[in-house]
């Protein structure tokens, strides 16, 4: 079934326009940001231009607003909800931290573009995914409130921090969290990269992958190959991370990823493409009880091959860059003066200890696997039949957060892998 585009006069952006590194050089620091609705220190603080995105409120959807407050922001969303005279409760997700400049609103532009296109696609082919309906949305950096925005439904349930899950039915959360995964996977897209519109005969526009490596993009990839060649080649030439250490020669270890990503490929390496969340960490999961109510934040997402796209929630993991193996240890002090004692800020705020114990994780995959099963083989295969390749793409994603540890730990996984094959 074709569907239709939100915005019926919108042009796909063409290749050319996508490659020029659209996503550069768009990002402000929430704490400097300039724009009216960069989040205050004070969250009693009222938000602004009430009246205006009353008025807006009321123009669009008809209807009164009797409050609006300030709920929540993102690294890139200030969050409003709103009252209406009704007694119904809407959000109004509000971009603040983008670069007043052509680029800046151009990419904040395409963002929402896109993760409006993303919402389109599962509500049509994943209707049992909980994702919010979109009331109205304008992308236009250059409109009324002077910021893109949307009006959007506000699902029920809470942030699944970990402090939020504590008591609940962990059997039946992860139960829940499978029928989700499942849900996104089994949407298919023609290419590796992202979505950048549907047209109105239902066609996917696909764009590049969504990746911290702004100035060197990559894709729409029709192979694999193309994806991990690119992937491998961007990191090494174009890191955000470029603290070294000492004892791992980063172009003989890439040499090695490469030869060995040919070696961890299944035999058929360019099979279905499927949707997957890049973000699916606490912040962007609601819920309520113990079943899932929502998954949020769409605009990072990506189209890749089903042995890539699917994946054990990260609180049930404990291989790869979680696998305690690969911590650092000899390099304390690297050549750069940087300290590895932390072992990675993002490693340690996800590991799963928070919300269940080690003793709990092996008994819980497999609930998680023995649902997605049910639901779809097709998931569980492609999960287990991908999981070291999912690894090694993971250590480079790491690799363009983290500081020099990332290296020595890829370095050891690298060479165990191969010792094992």
């Amino acid at each position: 079934m074709a569907i239709s585009p939100l915005f019926p006069n919108h042009s796909a952006l063409d290749e050319a326009e996508t490659n020029e590194g659209l996503f550069s050089d768009y990002y402000e620091p929430w704490w400097s940001a300039t724009s009216v609705f960069t989040p205050d220190q004070d969250r009693s603080r009222p938000p602004v231009k009430v009246d205006l995105l009353s008025a807006i409120v009321y123009e669009k959807l008809g209807k009164n607003v009797k409050t609006i407050k300030f709920l929540d922001n993102g690294v890139f969303h200030a969050v409003y909800e709103i009252l209406l005279d009704n007694g119904e409760i809407i959000l109004s997700r509000i971009a603040f931290n983008f670069r007043d400049t052509e680029r800046g609103r151009a990419a904040v532009s395409t963002k929402m573009k896109q993760e409006l296109a993303v919402l389109r696609l599962i509500k049509d082919k994943a209707p049992t995914v909980p994702v919010p309906a979109i009331f109205y949305a304008d992308p236009d950096p250059h409109n009324a409130l002077g910021a893109p925005f949307m009006l959007m439904e506000k699902l029920p349930g809470r942030s699944a921090m970990y402090s939020n899950l504590k008591g609940i039915d962990k059997e039946s959360f992860v139960r829940s969290l499978a029928r989700v995964y499942v849900g996104v996977f089994e949407i298919t897209l023609p290419k590796i990269g992202s979505l950048l519109d549907i047209t109105s005969t239902g066609e996917l526009i696909m764009g590049p992958v969504i990746d911290e490596r702004e100035e060197f993009p990559g894709g729409p990839f029709d192979t694999v190959h193309e994806y991990l060649e690119w992937l491998l080649s961007s990191t090494l030439v174009h890191p955000r991370n470029k603290s070294q250490s000492p004892n791992v020669d980063l172009k003989d270890l890439f040499s090695r990823l490469s030869s060995l990503s040919k070696l961890l490929l299944p035999p058929d390496p360019n099979q279905r493409f499927s949707l997957v969340h890049l973000d699916p960490h606490e912040r962007n999961l609601l819920v309520e009880g113990s079943a899932v109510t929502g998954l949020i934040d769409w605009e990072a997402h990506a189209s890749m091959p089903t042995y890539l796209a699917a994946r054990y929630p990260v609180f049930l993991r404990n291989d790869g860059i979680f696998d305690d193996r690969y911590k650092n240890h000899e390099d304390s002090e690297l050549s750069d003066g940087s300290d590895t004692s932390s072992e990675g800020s993002f490693r340690n705020d996800m590991r799963p200890e928070p919300f269940v114990t080690p003793a709990e994780v092996q008994k819980l995959r497999e609930v998680f696997l023995e649902t997605a099963r049910l639901i779809n083989p097709e998931y569980v295969e492609a999960l287990q039949g991908g999981e070291r390749l999912r690894q090694l793409v993971e250590w480079l994603a790491f690799a363009e957060w983290e500081g020099p540890w990332v290296w020595k730990g890829c370095d050891l996984w690298e060479r165990d892998v191969r010792s094992s094959i």
